[in-house]
């Protein structure tokens, strides 16, 4: 398969995270249907986050809402970047206000 590499990331959800290597050419569906039970999430009404370190030319890093459906590599992913399964802001208990950071509904 030509272009297709592995990119080193931490995959992490409500139940921990884990380091690992994964295609590039892997959806972020297809990463919590393999590692769901280790990191505590489900496919249905999990939202993906892409966290990319700082990095020549942004030095703030990024934080965007991944779909699903689409390859990582297409997404921007990198080693190094951490995808981050979470349930969203509509579906979370009232007393789980999140991180200070959370994108709630953006994307």
């Amino acid at each position: 398969m030509t272009g297709m590499r592995v990119v080193l990331i931490t995959a992490s959800g409500p139940g921990g995270q884990v380091d690992v290597g994964v295609r590039s050419d892997a959806t972020p569906a297809e990463l919590a249907m393999a590692l769901g039970s280790l990191i505590g999430v489900g496919l249905g009404g999990s939202v993906a986050e892409h966290h990319a370190p700082p990095r020549p030319g942004v030095p703030r890093g990024t934080r965007v809402r991944l779909n699903i459906a689409v390859p990582l590599s297409e997404s921007g992913v990198a080693d190094g970047d951490m995808i981050i399964f979470r349930k969203p802001a509509k579906h979370r208990a009232p007393d789980d206000l999140g991180s200070p950071d959370d994108l709630g509904s953006a994307g």
